[in-house]
């Protein structure tokens, strides 16, 4: 239940008085359990924009050079990666490092909000 409900407040502290047991989570107490996943999270975001740009880098555009049977050189320009690879491997990388930039900010929140 969260503050949206109808009679949130009402609902929220009739459980309280009838129900001692209940558990009462206040509205960072996520943050503060789920720290290691957070960072695993940003970690792992980290790591997805490190692996999208070394595919780019490992990729480069270049000249291939092949010679047949009878001498004859052909040199032909071979493209490394198009241009929609490029353009959705740049949207990963952007969605990524969001991620990662909102997974460190969790974390660290969630560690600030412990003491």
């Amino acid at each position: 239940m969260d503050g949206l409900a109808a009679g949130a407040s009402t609902l929220g502290n009739a459980v309280i008085d009838h129900c001692p047991n209940a558990r009462m989570l206040d509205a960072e107490a996520w943050t503060r359990r789920a720290g290691g996943r957070l960072l695993l999270g940003s970690v792992l975001c980290v790591g997805g924009v490190v692996a999208m740009a070394r595919y780019i880098s490992d990729h480069p555009d270049g000249e291939r050079v092949t010679v047949d049977a009878s001498g004859h050189t052909v040199r032909e320009f071979v493209r490394g990666v198009d241009d929609t690879t490029i353009m959705l491997l740049g949207l990963g990388i952007a969605a990524c490092g969001l991620g990662a930039v909102v997974f460190l900010a969790l974390f660290v929140h969630g560690r600030l909000r412990r003491a």
